[in-house]
């Protein structure tokens, strides 16, 4: 599908990104309700920025240790993984803020570099628990917004998913 093409900023802990939306979108299918939740709360993580996924993987890695041997550890180290995982975050959110689409192009390259690694599909569920533990322990403990982000999340490993099985 065809779609305009614009640019967005994202400003926070000294971290600035645009965000380009691609040509190349599928269909998210988030419920209004926590669209409406999702545009209160993305300042607040937007806020938080790279110190939101450091935290989420310090989280998932000490209760899954076994998970540091997919990512690179210098990347950790560095900071790179951090700021590339609040960058597909970002733009996810403000891609269903939008026009409820996700960029396809983004949703390919993650899925090819998954492949790489071996993540397995299950691996998205412990994934998700820790990011929605990390909302609950830097932003936010109400049971609305841990559904409005889990529900995101769930669109975007149901997207990841399906292009890394084709």
């Amino acid at each position: 599908m065809l779609c305009r093409v614009s640019n967005l900023s994202i400003v926070g802990r000294g971290l600035r990104m645009n965000v380009s939306q691609a040509m190349w979108k599928s269909t998210f299918n988030v419920a209004p309700e926590h669209v409406k939740v999702l545009e209160a709360t993305v300042p607040a993580v937007a806020a938080a920025g790279t110190d939101f996924t450091k935290h989420f993987y310090g989280r998932m890695f000490e209760a899954v240790p076994c998970l540091r041997e997919v990512f690179n550890n210098t990347n950790q180290e560095k900071g790179g993984q951090p700021a590339k995982l609040f960058a597909s975050i970002a733009e996810a959110a403000i891609s269903v803020l939008e026009d409820r689409s996700v960029d396809m192009e983004l949703v390919a390259s993650i899925a090819h570099k998954h492949c790489a690694l071996g993540v397995q599909p299950g691996q998205y569920s412990i994934v998700g628990g820790h990011i929605l533990g990390t909302i609950e322990d830097l932003l936010s403990k109400d049971p609305a917004v841990l559904a409005a982000w889990g529900a995101l999340y769930g669109e975007v490993a149901a997207a990841l998913t399906a292009t890394e099985e084709g």
